[in-house]
């Protein structure tokens, strides 16, 4: 399944996945629990201490649903962007919840979303049914230690963006674009701290379709 990752430079790029992806952020603040809802099938339990990253294996269906929320969040968010200019909205609220506490990434984000929607400008995906933006987990997640961990992600990226008038002004299509996403555990539950893009090369091991055997 595709899972979730977004951000890139520049006003229209913050609607893109790698925008969030090269700033990292945060305190150790409580953390609120996630929806627990996990992802294949794994039901993951928001109360309990979850996994260390040196046991990847475990760690892995978190970051898993990490990134399907971050998917979801941010193709919700890119179809209706004044959201971001709402901290109350739920949708919002979900968005901040996938990352630690007071993530800059997630908040520099947001800022670039606020800004497309005050200059009208609108994102639509360039197939119907199909989402804006996909990452999904590409590889083995690394141990940095009990506490963070490093994945590789990969990324595809299939809209237009229109003005104010309706006009276009960009045509996004990007497919097999290698990523790194780095997860830190804050009061024992897993949140994104950055997702980026590598940019110096294509090509991933993954169609998105099954990441077991990655």
């Amino acid at each position: 399944m595709h899972t979730a990752v977004t951000w890139r430079h520049t006003a229209v790029l913050a609607v893109s996945l790698l925008a969030v992806g090269a700033c990292s952020s945060g305190s150790d603040d409580d953390a609120s629990t996630g929806s627990g809802d996990g992802v294949e099938g794994v039901q993951l339990d928001p109360t309990s201490t979850e996994p260390p990253g040196s046991d990847g294996a475990a760690v892995q269906p978190y970051v898993e649903d990490l990134l399907a929320r971050y998917e979801t969040t941010v193709n919700d968010i890119l179809a209706d962007q004044p959201a971001a200019q709402d901290p109350s909205n739920p949708t919002v609220e979900e968005y901040l919840d996938i990352f630690e506490p007071d993530s800059d990434a997630a908040e520099q984000t947001l800022a670039g979303w606020r800004a497309n929607a005050e200059e009208g400008l609108t994102v639509e995906p360039s197939e119907a049914g199909e989402p804006a933006i996909a990452s999904w987990l590409d590889g083995e997640i690394e141990a940095v230690s009990d506490d963070e961990v490093t994945f590789p992600t990969c990324d595809e990226h299939h809209y237009s963006v229109h003005d104010a008038q309706g006009d276009p002004v960009e045509d996004v299509r990007l497919t097999d674009q290698p990523g790194r996403g780095v997860a830190v555990r804050i009061d024992g539950q897993w949140r994104l701290r950055e997702l980026e893009l590598l940019g110096t090369e294509t090509g991933c091991r993954t169609d998105g379709t099954d990441t077991e055997d990655a």
